[in-house]
């Protein structure tokens, strides 16, 4: 079952987006319980930290689940980016622990965080505009700010920009 589950080591609130079968893409009910679970851990006093996860070593997030985004979602709220952006409006420091795949908006939820952890089989991407969509939550703007004038030339170069 697609959830967003929470545990609480010591002082460190742990948010695990769970849809394995889906590599940890977003249904409706999972944004907005991420909101929920952000929200909830900006108010308890015992929180000194989030930690944000994938579970298993696939996916962090492969994005939204694009079939569970049809009429019988809120359509007013299906592109509500609230969820993935929280993490920059709130007082405690949020880690994205990235195990696999980053995709869309799970890239701007990492891309939210204060801090990135990758493992060696991370892998960043924004694909939608292989579905047609624009870019969304920041992220063509957010990604140039967080990498170091280097990190950007050899982006550019392997790009062949």
């Amino acid at each position: 079952m697609p959830e967003i589950e929470t545990s609480t080591k010591d002082a460190v609130r742990i948010l695990t987006i769970s849809n394995e079968d889906k590599r940890n893409a977003f249904t409706h009910e999972m944004q907005a319980d991420l909101l929920r679970c952000l929200i909830d851990a900006e108010q308890d006093p015992q929180v000194r930290v989030v930690v944000i996860t994938g579970a298993g070593q696939v996916a962090f997030s492969s994005g939204h689940d694009i079939g569970s985004l049809d009429e019988s979602s809120a359509p007013d709220d299906t592109h509500d980016l609230k969820a993935y952006l929280m993490p920059l409006e709130m007082s405690l420091p949020v880690l994205a622990a990235v195990n696999g795949y980053c995709y869309g908006a799970g890239l701007i939820l990492a891309l939210s965080c204060d801090l990135r952890i990758g493992s060696e089989n991370a892998s960043f991407g924004s694909p939608g505009a292989r579905l047609g969509m624009l870019p969304e939550g920041g992220q063509i703007i957010r990604l140039p700010l967080l990498m170091s004038r280097e990190e950007r030339w050899s982006s550019c170069c392997l790009l062949n920009l």
